[in-house]
């Protein structure tokens, strides 16, 4: 038993002096990198240069002849991994910052693509409300909050999400728009089509000429509406017959300033019944048979303005001579 416990004691002592042994060599490795450090030693230092310049140091005569070189290429590899490490972290913060500045950069146009993606969806939403108005929505008197709920029960409804209500009911007073537009596009191709109806045609004596048709039928909501149409597009249908009537004029190479002076003399009627015959084969003189009056002071006013025209012209001329 007593060996038992002067073995376990001398172990017990053995530890000790090795744990000693081991703070001291640490102190002593320690010391040693410092006065390495102090040398500003680095990778291009070489061991038997610096030992002569540290060898005097009492950190250095701690270490033993063997540990001294030792510890120096242990604190040389210690230098080129801290280098290696030092580099490696300066190249992760290189990247890293070049990777955030190509995010910022692309930030705008990733934005604009987004903004675009959601606009294209959009449209394409819109494509697709429109064909849905125009196979369901034939009524052009019909409120958006009764279309609305009808459309809810279709299938597709469920695809227009995206679609805010304001953007669906624009479409809608659209698609209402077009509708009223082709029935009005139909209701004057009506109006022209039909061979009795004049520029000078009343609404009364028009009326029962078409009536019966389809697109007299599909236009305005009550007769008040198509007359008022009617009348007003009689009016723009004498605006443009005087217009073209005009524009025969200038085509006609017959009229020229002395027409004035020939039609306005009392014993030469010859010249305007040439000018008649000149235009009476044309649609453009023709249209205005019902406002003959109308048509002469066009056809007066013209060649009036001819010889306007001349004299001035004359007076400008003479006016850069004398200059």
């Amino acid at each position: 038993m007593k060996e038992k416990m002067a073995l376990f004691d001398e172990y017990i002592e053995d530890l000790k002096h090795g744990r000693q042994d081991k703070r001291k060599n640490e102190k002593i490795r320690n010391g040693f990198y410092d006065l390495l450090r102090e040398q500003h030693v680095d990778k291009e230092t070489r061991w038997r240069n610096i030992k002569e310049q540290i060898s005097g140091d009492p950190r250095y005569k701690a270490a033993n002849n063997q540990s001294r070189e030792d510890l120096f290429y242990d604190f040389m590899r210690s230098i080129k991994k801290t280098k290696d490490e030092e580099m490696r972290e300066r190249e992760e913060a290189s990247l890293k910052a070049r990777e955030a500045e190509v995010r910022r950069e692309k930030r705008p146009e990733m934005a604009r693509k987004n903004r675009e993606r959601q606009h294209l969806r959009k449209e394409e939403l819109s494509t697709q409300f429109i064909l849905l108005l125009n196979e369901t929505i034939r009524d052009d008197n019909l409120k958006w909050k009764e279309v609305r709920k009808g459309l809810q029960k279709d299938i597709r409804w469920g695809d227009l999400d995206d679609l805010d209500e304001d953007r669906l009911e624009d479409l809608y007073d659209d698609h209402v728009t077009t509708i009223r537009r082709k029935r009005r596009d139909a209701f004057h191709r009506l109006i022209d089509e039909a061979p009795v109806i004049e520029l000078d045609t009343t609404w009364e004596d028009a009326r029962p000429h078409i009536c019966t048709e389809d697109r007299f039928e599909k236009f305005g909501v009550d007769e008040s509406q198509r007359e008022e149409e009617f009348v007003r597009y009689q009016k723009i249908r004498k605006e443009k017959a005087l217009a073209d009537f005009k524009e025969l004029l200038t085509e006609t190479k017959f009229i020229t300033h002395k027409s004035w002076d020939l039609i306005n003399d009392e014993e030469n009627e010859v010249h305007m019944k040439e000018i008649i015959q000149a235009l009476e084969n044309d649609k453009r003189y023709l249209q205005l048979s019902c406002f003959s009056e109308d048509r002469g002071k066009i056809m007066t006013e013209y060649t009036r303005e001819l010889k306007v025209s001349l004299s001035d012209f004359r007076c400008m001329i003479s006016f850069f001579i004398l200059i």
